[in-house]
């Protein structure tokens, strides 16, 4: 039993000093889709962009990253921003949508594989990613807006590239796709079919940049 205790233990020891961790502060330009999120109104009368959604810039974040001693890693992504709001509503005591503006934050987080095409050691290390994405938009502080705030889920994919400064030390660059649901459930309004339509996804454009510790 102490034999191959012993052995079991001197693997993962081996395996675990052959993990690279990676810490980089990222500072982010999103791009957010110009596509309308629907109508917070459900009277037939309302447009289909009576709700958008325009990026603030930038946004910050941090990525920690799981490196194997091959071509492979693990990461972790946080990104926070600002997005400007702007929805026409219809007060509860009028007949006519009233169009107010404010600011919401987005709050998003990654699970991403990542795929390296040079080893680890090399100064120069391309890649691809893809993985998870975890969305959380703030309540906008409308007036007569009944919805709150809300979650999504997605997936992200897209690529970059590591450049090693010294042992502990890159840069790395980032660019990204990210597609989730549509904030806040709003549906487009009635059709001639008498039924509104989903809005379905959300997309956004993510170019980071960032500097690395590695340990």
């Amino acid at each position: 039993m102490f034999v191959r205790w012993a052995a079991f233990s001197a693997v993962l020891a081996t395996s675990v000093a052959g993990q690279t961790w990676e810490v980089a502060p990222v500072v982010s330009y999103l791009r957010l889709s110009h596509k309308p999120i629907g109508s917070a109104n459900s009277v037939d009368d309302a447009n289909d962009n009576d709700t958008m959604l325009e990026a603030k810039q930038p946004a910050y974040g941090a990525r920690v990253t799981l490196n194997t001693k091959g071509y492979y890693g693990l990461e972790l992504s946080y990104l926070q921003s600002r997005a400007g709001m702007q929805s026409a509503i219809i007060p509860t005591d009028a007949e006519e949508a009233v169009v107010q503006s404010t600011t919401v934050t987005l709050r998003q987080g990654g699970l991403n594989g990542i795929c390296y095409f040079m080893p680890r050691g090399e100064r120069w290390r391309p890649f691809v990613t893809a993985g998870f994405q975890l969305q959380s938009w703030s309540n906008p502080a409308f007036t007569d807006w009944i919805y709150g705030g809300s979650r999504n889920i997605g997936i992200n994919w897209g690529g970059g590239l590591k450049m090693q400064l010294n042992k502990n030390l890159l840069i790395r660059l980032d660019g990204r796709q990210i597609i989730a649901g549509a904030p806040y459930g709003l549906n487009y309004p009635n059709d001639a079919n008498d039924a509104s339509r989903n809005v379905g996804t959300f997309s956004q454009l993510e170019a980071s940049l960032g500097v690395g510790f590695t340990f």
